[in-house]
């Protein structure tokens, strides 16, 4: 068997961590495709080509843009909700999945994700602490699907949310998803 090139400098937990922020970020951003699809009226093969390749920033795009027409209206909380959650965590998403792995440094004592094309640096304690806001993010993209599939429960799956984390330092949500 051919082993890594690289030795990344993370402990076993902290693999075990970012694999389980990757997957989260991966579910996440696979059922906002899937809910742009439903959206979009498309049938799974359909949605496969069209939004499932698309960039996040497109896809909460769209659904922003869509979720104004009338036929939407129950689900305009969640959708406020998903825009401001996912804003807060792709620059981070994006910078760990396309970035690479730096080691400390006599000015960082810990190692650290960089995204050149951006020149964002985020110190690996940064990601760790951020698994909350990850987590919610999932949480409010499977109440966005799970309220394209039951529009009439919109109002309860908004409610059912889980307590917005306090690293978000977003205002205070009302029943009507403003921020």
């Amino acid at each position: 068997m051919v082993g890594p090139l690289f030795r990344y400098g993370l402990s076993d937990a902290e693999l075990k961590k970012l694999g389980e922020l990757v997957l989260t970020w991966s579910s996440t951003e696979h059922m906002l495709a899937h809910g742009l699809g439903v959206m979009l009226n498309l049938d799974a093969e359909q949605a496969t080509a069209l939004t499932f390749p698309m960039p996040l920033d497109r896809k909460i795009a769209w659904i922003g843009t869509l979720v104004e027409g009338r036929a939407f209206d129950t689900i305009k909380p969640i959708v406020s909700e998903l825009k401001a959650v996912i804003n807060k965590v792709q620059s981070m998403r994006n910078t760990v999945i396309h970035g690479i792995l730096l080691a400390p440094t006599d000015e960082r004592d810990d190692v650290a994700f960089y995204l050149r094309s951006k020149e964002r640096i985020i110190p690996a304690k940064d990601v760790w602490d951020a698994e909350e806001v990850t987590n919610y993010a999932c949480h409010v993209a499977a109440h966005f699907c799970w309220s394209l599939a039951e529009p009439h429960n919109a109002a309860k799956l908004f409610a059912a949310l889980p307590d917005r984390p306090a690293s978000l330092a977003l205002p205070p949500r009302d029943s009507r998803g403003s921020a």
